[in-house]
């Protein structure tokens, strides 16, 4: 009778633990990057998370997203250089992103609102200066 006891408090020490482990492990990622040759250089799971129409003149790149929902902030300078035309276009905002970080102004400032992407994956962006302010919200 005591080996019954004993297995089952093996088992739920076991369960206890691996709740524990669940409860730690997060779906949130973050990167920064000086410029798009860090981007480059990064591993291609980082790499993926930079949209393409990016331009290659950007610095001070800093993403975060959730690896369940998609759900994305990015932020980078231009470095003196518009967005390309051909990837944004001018439009009004949806609702404001659902992450947060340090360095994600809330409110966002007021700027150049614009759509950006391919049919593939668009993202909201609002322009203000040379600062660009990226994101997208889950579509669930």
């Amino acid at each position: 009778m005591r080996w019954v006891w004993c297995a089952g408090l093996i088992a739920v020490s076991g369960w206890v633990a691996g709740c524990q482990q669940m409860r730690a492990y997060s779906d949130l990622r973050e990167g920064s990057y000086v410029d798009m040759s860090a981007v480059q250089r990064a591993n291609s799971g980082s790499r993926s998370w930079i949209p393409e129409w990016i331009p290659g003149t950007a610095v001070n790149i800093r993403e975060k997203h959730n690896l369940d929902t998609n759900e994305q902030i990015l932020r980078f300078g231009l470095g003196g250089v518009g967005l390309p035309s051909a990837a944004c276009l001018p439009a009004a905002l949806p609702a404001p992103p659902k992450l947060a970080a340090e360095w994600w102004p809330d409110p966002l400032p007021e700027g150049r609102e614009y759509e950006c992407g391919t049919d593939t994956g668009r993202q909201s962006v609002v322009v203000v200066d040379d600062d660009v302010y990226v994101w997208h919200n889950a579509n669930r």
